[in-house]
């Protein structure tokens, strides 16, 4: 390799990533064994002399020596021999291995009569740190006479306040004036709280609580306070922040770029194939899609990392749209918001007190009638040639696939029909289009058992949910929230602030529902409605859209600016109007030593009683239905030997008016090892014109599925 540093653990010299064309640029620098510092790079106009030099801002500076080798290459290499001056330097937290070279810059700089601003979380004590910064701060970078780089580019800070509580994230953002015309692509350095399959170990999360355990799970009461702030629950809070606040836009699918601080891609894939001690792999709860995405990534990542020394390629930068499927934290964001929205059907069948009209949907300016977003169609940027030297790459090349997975037999008929002549090319191209499209469904879908509500275990995970998933991030203590900008941290986890705007936003960004108005949504915005004190408020969508920027919420409810935050609703009486659970719970002492008048459960008149008798007359269950239909399903139909149904039949009947018996079987050993007390099985051939529906709910002597 031309020009590489022996010290480099990856061939990266001629990768740049291109932000804007000929203005801002991303180059990765390898050091250490595994870490990485970014160097963003924005040159002068080129009709500027050679004497102007490029503006250079550095990320997570953790080796000095080797970043000045290395950014003399890039002068070289991508430059053409013009300086690069560092005028900034950007920390994402205080380990050594991010900022262990800022004092060597700063005596670098002195030397040249440089000076150089470092920026740091307020609470780091980051070594050399000029510029202490919060949660929601923008960022102004030094500038060289007329050279400015702030007319390109705006760098925001978020805090994700798990790794160490002062760690921050670094959002760039183009400041691009025909970005009306151009889909916007932000990027997000985010140092060890994010890797490609994975997240830091949040070593600063909590000061009072261990790790949670699913022992500890397992045991938890429908009452039990939930610690969103506590161990991995904190990681994932802070990558529901980061997809919230990685676009100034409502776009359901943001164009992201990230930067991790580490090199960790394939060690952390192979382990999510590893069972660990406590837990199985149950990939069948996934989409193929899932699977296959992580399986591919994960030889791809193996055979970059694998090519001999000094020619092993990187894995990352990543980005938004491949994370959501192979990094676990983001998966287990998704499995929390199926299955808040799965409590939401229950409670609005059982318990809700209003039943919504067709039309009773809340209107947005950007979302059409049927709920489609109006989106209208980006150009794409087109991007500086690349050189054998001077590789450019854009947020298109690094999202694109290298593998493409599909069902053989949807394949096979393409490829038959295109031999028998019986559709176009233009018909197959369509077909072909949709394959991989095929695997995000899941063939063995699950609902909760009919007429039952939830038991403690599932009401404790939905209330965990709606605060990870509806509340940012909290300070680990009140001096850290000062200096930070963040929430305060609460006694009691009732006290939670849970924004609805928020909670949507997040379940759309994460695919579990289409948009602000569908029918999940309309749901949701009922919940928060009989959720309020007074029944009959009508919570209305504020006269601007919800602002990712601002995030300090104590501070306007104490300022009582009602407008800005009426869409925030108390944890505690979410939980009570969802799952029926009382604000406090319950006394152990007998009615007679009781305040008189006291009732845990009641905030106001129950209009028709309706509420309370189901709440008191219906069972609480923890099965849930398992619905397989082998004469349809891709994985199953064409190796069981179960008959394939076609509408017609060879007799010329419709194949749903043919009569199949199917018997289950179960072998009695898995049976008497289960410890299966009941099982229910179901069949039904109504309405339907392939095969029929069979649904099975087994559960053990511990009321648990099997």
């Amino acid at each position: 390799m031309k020009g590489n540093s022996n010290k480099a653990h990856s061939r990266a010299i001629e990768q740049r990533i291109e932000v804007l064309k000929r203005r801002v640029y991303i180059h990765t620098i390898p050091i250490l064994t595994d870490n990485l510092i970014y160097l963003i790079v924005c040159p002068p106009h080129r009709n500027e002399p050679s004497t102007v030099p490029a503006l250079g801002i550095i990320v997570d500076n953790g080796d000095a020596s080797t970043m000045l080798e290395t950014m003399q290459m890039i002068q070289d290499e991508h430059y053409h021999g013009r300086k690069i001056r560092i005028v900034a330097i950007l920390c994402t937290h205080k380990h050594h291995d991010h900022c262990a070279g800022n004092k060597e810059i700063v005596e670098f700089n002195d030397r040249f009569g440089f000076p150089t601003q470092i920026f740091a979380g307020a609470v780091e004590h980051v070594p050399m740190c000029t510029n202490p910064v919060q949660n929601g701060d923008i960022l102004e970078i030094p500038s060289i006479g007329d050279h400015n780089i702030n007319r390109y580019i705006q760098i925001e800070v978020i805090s994700v306040p798990a790794h160490t509580r002062g760690s921050v994230v670094y959002k760039l953002s183009t400041l691009n004036p025909n970005k009306s015309e151009y889909s916007p692509v932000n990027y997000l350095f985010v140092g060890d709280a994010m890797f490609s399959g994975g997240g830091g170990v949040p070593f600063e999360a909590d000061l009072d609580y261990g790790r949670e355990t699913n022992a500890h799970i397992e045991k938890r009461k429908a009452h039990d306070a939930v610690h969103p702030h506590k161990g991995s629950y904190s990681t994932e809070r802070c990558f529901a922040e980061m997809l919230i606040r990685c676009s100034n836009t409502n776009d359901s699918k943001p164009k992201v770029v990230i930067y991790p601080g580490h090199e960790y891609t394939s060690e952390l894939l192979l382990r999510q194939f590893t069972p660990t001690k406590g837990s199985s792999l149950e990939w069948y709860k996934l989409p193929p899609s899932v699977f296959f995405e992580i399986a591919s990534h994960y030889f791809i990542a193996q055979y970059k990392r694998s090519l001999p020394k000094g020619a092993k390629l990187l894995t990352i930068p990543t980005c938004l749209s491949r994370e959501l499927m192979i990094n676990p934290h983001f998966r287990s964001l998704r499995k929390q918001g199926n299955l808040l929205v799965s409590a939401i059907r229950v409670w609005y069948k059982h318990l809700a007190r209003q039943k919504l009209s067709n039309t009773d949907y809340h209107p947005r300016a950007s979302i059409l009638e049927n709920g489609t977003p109006l989106e209208k169609k980006k150009k794409i940027i087109q991007k500086s040639a690349s050189s054998m030297n001077t590789w450019n790459i854009t947020h298109d090349d690094i999202s694109k696939p290298v593998f493409t997975t599909v069902y053989s037999h949807d394949l096979e008929d393409i490829i038959n029909d295109l031999r028998n002549n019986c559709i176009s090319r233009k018909a197959a191209a369509d077909r072909l289009s949709k394959l991989s499209s095929q695997l995000d469904e899941i063939q063995t879908t699950r609902r909760p058992i009919p007429n039952t509500l939830p038991k403690d275990k599932a009401i404790w995970l939905g209330t965990l949910a709606l605060a990870i998933l509806g509340s940012p991030p909290c300070a680990v203590t009140r001096s850290d929230a000062n200096k930070m900008n963040l929430p305060q941290p609460r006694i009691h986890s009732n006290s939670i602030q849970i924004s609805r705007q928020r909670l949507l936003l997040v379940l759309i960004r994460l695919g579990v529902i289409d948009s602000m108005i569908c029918e999940e949504a309309r749901l949701i915005n009922l919940l928060w409605k009989e959720s309020s004190w007074d029944d009959s408020t009508i919570l209305e969508e504020s006269n601007t859209d919800y602002d990712t920027s601002q995030h300090n919420y104590d501070s306007a409810i104490e300022n009582g600016h009602v407008e800005t935050v009426q869409d925030l609703i108390e944890l505690g009486y979410l939980r009570q109007e969802l799952f029926g659970i009382p604000l406090t719970p319950p006394s152990k002492l007998p009615s007679c030593f009781r305040p008189k008048g006291s009732h845990p459960t009641s905030r106001g008149s129950d209009r028709d009683g309706i509420r309370e008798r189901n709440l008191k007359n219906m069972k609480r269950a923890t099965g849930e239905l398992l619905r397989h239909e082998i004469e349809s399903c891709k994985i199953c139909k064409y190796t069981v030997g179960c008959p394939i149904l076609d509408y017609d039949s060879e007799d010329g009947n419709n194949a749903s008016e043919q009569t199949f018996q199917y018997t289950p079987t179960f072998d009695s050993r898995v049976l008497d090892a289960a410890n299966v007390a009941s099982s229910q099985i179901s069949y039904s051939n109504e309405n339907r014109t392939k095969g029929g529906e069979m649904e099975v709910v087994i559960m053990n002597g511990l009321g648990k599925p099997v």
